[in-house]
């Protein structure tokens, strides 16, 4: 029999970094972790030798992710075969699971997690790092042995809930225990699971009560540090007291060199102290150059003072002693997109990050940059793509909105065959806020798009509405008053239309000529004709304006100022056909016949298929000219 403690180590092939976790965790208590991957071949074969390794460790831990894994006997996978046999033994093995948090999972593996929270222990913290989990294998061991020693021994008390003492803060009441024994467990519990917010609730009764001990302080002063980091408000003063807590006699015996001047670093560095947060963190490593994050947290400084090239060498050595680093993969993909515009070396590094391993915050994050990157090199589709990933793991934080909004509005505008997907995606966004006016004007530009491609009705209908609503919402977007505009002169709206196109050509003269169009639609040509003209000669200057000068004109009786209009419209654009056309009908109106039929005739030999063409072609054989000998 083996005389140190030796756990089974249970989980599906994929999770190797989660048994990698597990295994630290228990080498800190002094316990064998046991895996299968460590044993040599056998004759016997694998799944035999898992189920003997299980029967001779003294307990199992279990980790359920997502996947079932491959039925290997009686329908059961190896992970649920070693669980059966932990429990089946005689006595049974006791059993640590933890279950990682997914998005789904596999219809068996929730049938297996199933059973196992029905049955066993499963730690209730979150473990959806490895990092986390190497923190709750500890405090779940830890806290099974003490309640195992306090059963047992000789006069023990019956266990019992330590006592607790009410704290009121920003007026809601936690408890604390009120012995340092019980304290410490409670807030380390809380650090571990992240929840820095609830421990820096507490300082006041911290600092009362508990203010010689040690650890109780560190942790409290640890996570106020991180709150500090993420950019909470905790104090000048608070952030000050943590770095010279760190100065402490006590903290030099208690916490190694390396920690101590890191923690400081992180503190110095939200007080805007660079230079001495950089020292900080240069004499960390001087002290433990393997440690990851610290030249992660060194990179960033050097970034803020703008040394990128240093910054960059500082997040390559972080991932040089860790290659999947979260915080390193991030600020290299955000380094190359920021700092050196690659968004292809930025998505090559932003591809490694394990995305199933990490938080839903860390995951939205991920894919926002992600998102960015692709926008960067005009792939619509995959921004598109990474925003919905972002805003699956993340539905209710504003800035993943945000940003999704702006990646369907450029792929929305520059890609015709994303216009119903991001039609849909502005109905999620209006319905979110309703009283956002480019919101509805996005959603109707996008309507607008799907009725141009396929001349559905009902998007044109719901393009007008949404329009509409914008305006009402205080829209100043010319483009949104020419769409509407547009959408009621198809409709046979031309008062309506006059209206929009007016406000339109106000708030951006580009639009002067849709208004010009839309009044020679009702006949009103003296109007059309001045802004037209002044389109023609100062705004747009391109042929359609000249040719739309020259409709005025003609309708208007100025024959000679029409002909000039349409001339000036094909040497703008010699391929412009209905200047050519209209020319032509402009010499026959005047009775010209030769001349009506030499512009005729060069028309339908350049734009043979133009939908006047075939009139044309009719008149020039009555004549006795046809067209297709010449």
């Amino acid at each position: 029999m083996h005389g140190r403690l030796r756990i089974f180590i249970s989980s599906t092939a994929d999770l190797a970094l989660f048994r990698d976790a597990a295994e630290r965790g228990l080498r800190e208590l002094d316990i064998d972790g046991d895996r299968f991957e460590e044993w040599p071949s056998t004759p016997s074969g694998p799944i035999a030798e898992c189920l003997r390794g299980v029967d001779s460790s003294d307990a199992l831990i279990l980790i359920l992710g997502d996947r079932y894994g491959t039925e290997v006997r009686d329908g059961l996978s190896a992970t649920h075969l070693e669980y059966r046999r932990a429990i089946d033994h005689v006595p049974p093995k006791p059993v640590f699971a933890y279950v990682l948090p997914a998005r789904t999972r596999e219809s068996k593996q929730c049938e297996f997690v199933a059973e196992v929270e029905r049955k066993q222990f499963r730690s209730s913290a979150e473990t959806d790092t490895p990092a986390r989990l190497s923190r709750e294998v500890r405090r779940s061991l830890l806290a099974e042995f003490a309640k195992c020693f306090r059963n047992v021994h000789p006069g023990g008390e019956p266990i019992q809930q330590p006592s607790t003492v009410p704290v009121t803060a920003g007026g809601v009441e936690c408890t604390l225990p009120s012995s340092s024994a019980d304290a410490y467990p409670f807030l380390h519990d809380l650090y571990v699971r992240g929840d820095d917010e609830a421990i820096f609730r507490r300082r006041a009764v911290i600092r009362e009560r508990f203010s010689a001990d040690f650890r109780i302080m560190n942790t409290l002063h640890m996570a106020t540090t991180n709150i500090a980091m993420a950019g909470g408000m905790v104090g000048q003063d608070a952030l000050e007291n943590a770095i010279a807590f760190w100065d402490s006699e006590a903290a030099a015996r208690m916490v190694p060199a390396a920690g101590r001047l890191y923690n400081q670093g992180n503190a110095l560095g939200v007080l805007g102290r660079g230079d001495e947060a950089i020292q900080r963190y240069e004499e960390a490593l001087q002290a433990n150059s393997g440690f990851a994050q610290c030249w992660k947290n060194l990179g960033s400084e050097l970034e803020k003072r703008g040394e990128i090239e240093k910054a960059e060498s500082c997040y390559r050595r972080a991932l040089e002693c860790d290659g999947t680093l979260f915080e390193a993969l991030l600020a290299m993909g955000q380094l190359m997109l920021r700092r050196r515009h690659a968004p292809r070396e930025a998505l090559d590094v932003l591809n490694r990050v394990a995305v199933n391993l990490l938080t839903s915050r860390d995951t939205a994050t991920v894919e926002g940059w992600k998102a960015l990157a692709h926008l960067e090199l005009g792939d619509y589709r995959n921004a598109v793509a990474h925003i919905e990933e972002a805003a699956r793991a993340l539905p209710s934080a504003e800035w993943v909105w945000k940003q999704a909004a702006r990646t369907y509005a450029l792929a929305g505008r520059d890609d015709r065959d994303l216009a119903s997907v991001a039609a849909a995606f502005w109905r999620r966004y209006t319905a979110r806020f309703p009283r956002s006016a480019p919101g509805w004007g996005e959603l109707g530009l996008a309507l607008w798009r799907v009725h141009r491609q396929c001349e559905d009705v009902a998007a044109r209908d719901e393009a007008a509405d949404a329009l509409q609503r914008a305006t009402e919402l205080g829209s100043n977007a010319g483009l949104i008053w020419d769409r509407l505009g547009h959408i009621r002169q198809e409709r046979g709206e031309l008062d309506l239309a006059e209206a929009a196109f007016r406000e339109a050509a106000r708030k951006n003269p580009a639009f002067v000529y849709c208004l010009g169009v839309c009044l020679i639609a009702a006949r009103k040509y003296p109007e059309a004709l001045p802004l037209l003209l002044r389109d023609a000669e100062s705004i747009n200057k391109d042929a359609r304006s000249w040719f739309q000068v020259g409709v005025c004109h003609a309708e208007l009786g100025n024959g000679e100022e029409a002909k000039l209009a349409y001339a000036k419209a094909i040497r703008r654009d010699p391929v412009y056909p209905h200047a050519w056309y209209n020319l032509g009908g402009q010499f026959w109106n005047e009775g010209d016949l030769h001349r009506a039929v030499q512009v005729w005739l060069r028309a339908i030999r350049r734009f043979p298929e133009f939908e006047r063409a075939d009139e044309v072609r009719s008149v020039l054989l009555s004549l006795g000219a046809d067209g297709s000998s010449h």
